[in-house]
């Protein structure tokens, strides 16, 4: 028979579920923290995401103006007014996103690999003209 030595009057029974108790309580309010974390997120989310369904497609003088508000300079402002012309995605992205965070925003989305390089979009057409003013040369010959 096992016999219980009690420690300050107080048996390791007693201890163990007094301590149990204490860490069911803690863990409880462990998982509310995280659940109140996650209605946040989900909050968020869903706010973002119908802040870009919402975001107007901008016109030509919006996307300029835009960028001059931004500080975008030269020679990045007639890149970046290009990408936004070209890429819708990249415009509500920017848009989607607050003001003070919309530079940077545009910078990442310039150089993600989701989306064609600007020197690609800005130098193709050159480099057709090119390539015809070539041909033509060296067939005149």
């Amino acid at each position: 028979m096992h016999c219980e030595t009690p420690v300050n009057g107080v048996s390791s029974k007693k201890r163990r579920n007094s301590k149990a108790t204490k860490e069911d309580a803690t863990m409880e309010k462990f998982v509310k923290s995280l659940d109140s974390m996650v209605e946040a997120f989900v909050k968020s989310t869903a706010d973002l995401v119908k802040c870009q369904q919402n975001c107007p497609i901008l016109n030509a003088q919006d996307i300029w103006d835009l960028l001059n508000t931004l500080g975008v300079e030269q020679p990045f402002l007639s890149k970046a007014y290009v990408f936004l012309i070209q890429n819708i995605d990249a415009q509500k992205a920017v848009m989607g996103c607050p003001l003070e965070d919309r530079k940077d925003i545009l910078m990442a989305l310039m150089s993600s690999p989701s989306f064609p390089p600007i020197t690609d979009m800005l130098f193709f057409g050159l480099e057709a003209t090119l390539f015809r003013n070539t041909l033509s040369v060296g067939m005149a010959m």
